[in-house]
């Protein structure tokens, strides 16, 4: 199966994709969220910003071995993608 990992907005979370998440899910994806820092229920980090976030999506990739899997993200988390 591949992989696709949703990344949320700014101020927001994986809960605003959810809907999307779950029907993606009925297809042949495995698929992943997760919370940026300073989002959700996350704490903020000292540093706080795209390239903060971008090695928070790095940590993600390399902790659950997704190292070839596509990225989509919304707003804030499409500029973590590129």
């Amino acid at each position: 199966m591949q992989n696709l990992i949703l990344l949320h907005g700014a101020l927001g979370s994986p809960d605003d994709l959810l809907p999307l998440t779950h029907a993606l899910k009925r297809t042949n994806l495995d698929v992943y969220t997760l919370s940026f820092s300073g989002h959700g229920k996350l704490p903020f980090h000292a540093a706080f910003g795209i390239e903060q976030f971008a090695k928070e999506l790095e940590t993600f990739i390399l902790k659950n071995n997704l190292s070839s899997s596509c990225v989509f993200g919304y707003s804030m988390g499409g500029f973590v993608a590129m």
